[in-house]
């Protein structure tokens, strides 16, 4: 399943001090057309008794190359009276009733739903995966929002690295080291459907007056000290920060995305 636009927005809206605020209980809906990054393109089954049904997803683990979770049972919707089209999506709602769209997705098998039969989403047939450059405990705490777990807002900074931290990287450290504090603009779509946020202002480190270490990745965190990484990357190629030398972050020049 991909993340709506509202749901992208709400996951990216927490680096400009947003909480994400959890959904006490998310919904499963059925489509016969794709509800699209909008989450409201989409047309929605609709017969006699038909009504989004709750889904309750598994605790984050490793998936699909990624951290992902699943509906943890069979969701079983009501009999329909008559032939209601062909299920080809499925879309999670923040409501049993209108609300956000939060994700969608195309079925790997189409159901047709025939005279009297009952539509079922069998356990593990809703997964969403994240992948990419969020650091493995985000992931899991973006994946915890349709959960009932809220995210917190935060005051991003730039932090450097020796490796990831999800590899234990350890960060440089040495006179006149500190983090930068980073601003970032409203989240922007873009076009694979993914939404964007990136810096607004420039800013630079101080200069090393002692080596501070090699750095070989990228962090953004959630405090000016302390907090827990967010987002990073590999820096290629690794550098050693000797005497002297600075960093500067031009305004436009990190970005951070979720599709």
């Amino acid at each position: 399943m991909y993340a709506t636009n509202y749901f992208e927005q709400m996951i990216l809206n927490v680096f400009r001090g947003a909480t994400a605020a959890a959904p006490s209980t998310v919904y499963l809906g059925l489509f016969l057309t794709s509800p699209g990054e909008s989450g409201s393109a989409g047309q929605e089954v609709s017969y006699t008794g038909y009504a989004r049904q709750p889904i309750t997803f598994s605790a984050p683990a490793a998936m699909e190359n990624g951290i992902g979770i699943q509906n943890a049972a069979d969701i079983t919707f009501p009999a329909s009276p008559s032939s209601a089209g062909s299920v080809s999506y499925i879309g999670v709602f923040d409501s049993a009733t209108d609300g956000n769209c939060l994700l969608y997705g195309a079925l790997e098998v189409e159901q047709d739903i025939e005279v009297q039969e009952a539509p079922v989403i069998v356990a593990g047939g809703a997964k969403w995966w994240l992948s990419g450059d969020m650091t493995n405990a985000f992931k899991a705490a973006v994946l915890n929002l349709l959960r009932g777990v809220s995210v917190s807002g935060v005051t991003p900074y730039l932090a450097l690295y020796m490796d990831s931290p999800d590899n234990e990287g350890v960060e440089l450290s040495g006179d006149n080291y500190e983090r930068l504090a980073l601003t970032f603009g409203a989240p922007t779509e873009q076009g694979g459907g993914e939404c964007k946020i990136s810096t607004t202002a420039s800013v630079a480190t101080n200069r090393a007056s002692t080596v501070w270490g090699t750095w070989g990745y990228t962090a953004v965190m959630s405090a000016a000290s302390g907090g827990n990484p967010l987002f990073g990357k590999i820096k290629t190629p690794a550098k050693i920060m000797r005497v002297g030398l600075l960093v500067t972050v031009t305004a436009g020049d990190l970005s951070l995305a979720v599709n």
